[in-house]
């Protein structure tokens, strides 16, 4: 679970004020297109959250600035109206901006960069998308060019033609992950990666190549003792090796992927259990203890991060208490009056359908739920011209 080991992030404090600026601007928009259930009035709110996502990326923040990113890909296709549940993106959107917020202060504090903190608010904001969830290995951000090539096994160059050799790799890989794959409780099919892994490393002539089947093989080593577990996230990956060595094959570039897979790859060596000689070697040589949190103390941090914070629950215990006191008002002219007067501008059930989105925010969904219920009643008494008998108002 990375955690950026230096803390860049001081000038936060200096720009504090003009971010506190932009996402009061995103949260007042928000607000309004909940109450008035009208996207268009998004517009203000996209292009402060456009300037929020620019500053942080400025600040280089990868945590906050992916978190913005997030929020503004799904505020953009609200306003396209390309969203189709539009309610469950605009409570997205403000928890979203709840923990952006949060997340600000704990980087203002000192706290370390940990975009694996945000993953449950990030995945939120891609499901109303239907976008693919974001794994843990993919948070994992790790700068390979800072490690010695001389670190990285040589290569024997045992093959003359690497197109025609891949073209064997390939089968054989694929032979070997599938017998691997139905039956885990057997080294043969792992062992035979492992073997397959240092041939294809012995092989390769970019160090990016060399580096990625030395910790593909390190891998393989880890589930054969156990201390890496197979999962099906990281089988995933598998296929990605696979491909990796079909594009071989066909003599294409894949410089572009081949650091990004081997950096998931070594999440799973950072978080994987002591005691395999290799992979505890080569976490060593890459550091990754100082990168991951144990799963306990990712959990407490991430709590923290994603809890709502003080200053939108004083925010919204205002408005809150604003509009209860409207609507009890209203109730109270409502029991002396034969119908329910629709003459106002606001009418009481729009009142509490209004407070209803408000208390949703802070995540008290069934209580939402049951004022929404009380709104709509409401509505049809309205509509028909007449009042709820004084049991059906108590209630």
């Amino acid at each position: 679970m990375w955690r950026e080991v230096s803390n860049p992030y001081a000038a936060i404090g200096w720009i504090r004020d003009e971010l506190n600026n932009l996402l009061r601007q995103v949260r007042i928009g928000l607000e309004s297109a909940a109450e008035e259930n009208d996207t268009s009035l998004l517009e203000n709110a996209e292009a402060a959250l456009d300037k929020l996502h620019l500053t942080l990326e400025m600040l280089r923040s990868p945590g906050a600035s992916l978190l913005a990113n997030e929020m503004r890909a799904l505020l953009t296709e609200l306003r396209a109206e390309q969203i189709n549940e539009t309610e469950n993106a605009l409570s997205a959107l403000m928890q979203g901006l709840v923990v952006l917020d949060t997340y600000l202060d704990r980087l203002q504090a000192g706290g370390s960069d940990v975009p694996l903190l945000l993953l449950p608010s990030l995945n939120d904001l891609r499901a109303v998308r239907q976008q693919p969830l974001l794994s843990e290995g993919v948070l994992f951000n790790l700068n390979l060019d800072k490690f010695a090539a001389t670190d990285i096994p040589i290569n024997q160059h045992t093959v003359a033609d690497i197109s025609k050799a891949a073209s064997s790799w390939s089968g054989n890989f694929a032979t070997s992950l599938k017998e691997h794959l139905n039956d885990t409780s057997n080294n043969s099919g792992v062992n035979q990666l492992i073997k397959l892994a240092d041939e294809i490393q012995n092989n390769m002539g970019s160090i990016e190549d060399r580096r990625l089947w030395w910790v593909a093989a390190t891998t393989f080593r880890g589930i054969q003792s156990n201390s890496i577990a197979d999962n099906l996230s990281l089988r995933g990956l598998f296929d990605r090796l696979g491909m990796h060595i079909a594009a071989l094959a066909d003599r294409s570039n894949t410089k572009s992927k081949t650091d990004s897979l081997t950096t998931t790859l070594l999440y799973y060596i950072a978080i994987a259990k002591d005691g395999n000689q290799q992979v505890d070697k080569l976490r060593d040589l890459f550091q990754l203890e100082k990168l991951v949190m144990n799963p306990e103390e990712l959990e407490h941090v991430r709590r923290g991060v994603s809890g709502h914070n003080r200053k939108l629950f004083e925010s919204l215990s205002t408005a809150i208490g604003t509009e209860f006191e409207t609507i009890k008002n209203r109730m109270a002219d409502l029991e002396e009056n034969d119908q329910i007067d629709d003459g106002d501008q606001i009418t009481i059930d729009e009142l509490i359908a209004r407070l209803a989105d408000t208390i949703k925010v802070i995540g008290l969904q069934q209580s939402a739920d049951k004022l929404h219920q009380s709104s709509q009643i409401l509505a049809k008494f309205r509509q028909a011209g007449s009042r709820p008998d004084d049991k059906e108002l108590v209630q």
